[in-house]
């Protein structure tokens, strides 16, 4: 779960550098990680973040927010 949550900063980071496909990337890698957890971790909503990610992959736009 936290490796999950680590990737998605780093590929924030990545997409402040506008390097958006590197960004793609490494959400998919985060999601794997995160699986099929739910509910909270350490405050943060897991469930909105997944949710978040998925949907930027899906529309191959990430953009930036507030885990």
């Amino acid at each position: 779960m936290i490796q999950g949550i680590i990737l998605v900063a780093a590929a924030l980071v990545h997409y402040q550098k506008n390097e958006n496909e590197i960004c793609l990337s490494i959400f998919n890698r985060a999601l794997e990680k995160i699986g099929n957890a739910t509910g909270k971790f350490h405050k943060i909503d897991v469930d909105a973040l997944r949710n978040k990610v998925s949907s930027m992959v899906r529309a191959a736009a990430p953009e930036a927010f507030t885990i």
